[in-house]
């Protein structure tokens, strides 16, 4: 276990993801705006967005793939180690979510939830399916997709780009649905049981 959570750089990696969920509660609700490309149809971009992007390379950095290279010979099962890994990637966040809700400012929290949840599902989705370039890209593209192109007429979002949208229940469950397919890819790929 204690050679898991090292190669994992289970602490750093925590550490990241409580300084970006700190930042995106401490900047929710702040906005940047963007240049718009089609006049009328964009939006500010969120603040607590663009902060939680920084989850994508830490998920890489946390599942690199030197390390599950080493890990494909294991004779034993690492599920349960791995769920520890994403529960060390997301408690943060979710102890960030639960303070906002506790001082009374959780009109944000559930985006904040949302944002982190897809951007470590597409990174595992992407490691699963392709490579670490890819789980690198990819997120981050999709971010810039979305604060580019991805408003609509009269202040409203693309359905592609949810993250960017005000916050509705069934876009938790996507980002859900997505870290469960990154989640299922990722294990079907590095962990062959």
């Amino acid at each position: 276990m204690i050679d898991y959570t090292r190669a994992h750089r289970f602490l750093p990696s925590a550490g990241c993801a409580a300084i970006a969920s700190f930042l995106g509660w401490w900047w929710a609700g702040g906005t940047v705006p963007l240049p718009e490309i089609v006049s009328g149809l964009t939006k500010p971009v969120q603040l607590q967005l663009i902060i939680m992007v920084a989850l994508a390379p830490a998920t890489v950095w946390m599942f690199s793939s030197i390390t599950s290279d080493f890990e494909r010979v294991a004779r034993r099962s690492l599920l349960p180690f791995d769920a520890l890994a994403l529960l060390t990637l997301l408690g943060p966040v979710v102890v960030s979510v639960g303070t906002m809700y506790l001082a009374g400012d959780g009109r944000h929290a559930p985006a904040l939830l949302r944002d982190a949840l897809c951007f470590v599902g597409l990174a595992l989705l992407c490691l699963g399916l392709a490579d670490e370039t890819a789980a690198l890209t990819v997120p981050v593209a999709y971010f810039m997709a979305v604060a580019t192109f991805g408003g609509a007429a009269q202040g409203q979002s693309h359905v592609w780009a949810y993250v960017r949208a005000d916050f509705r229940p069934g876009h938790l469950v996507l980002s859900a649905a997505i870290l469960l397919a990154g989640a299922a890819s990722f294990t079907v790929r590095h962990r062959r049981y």
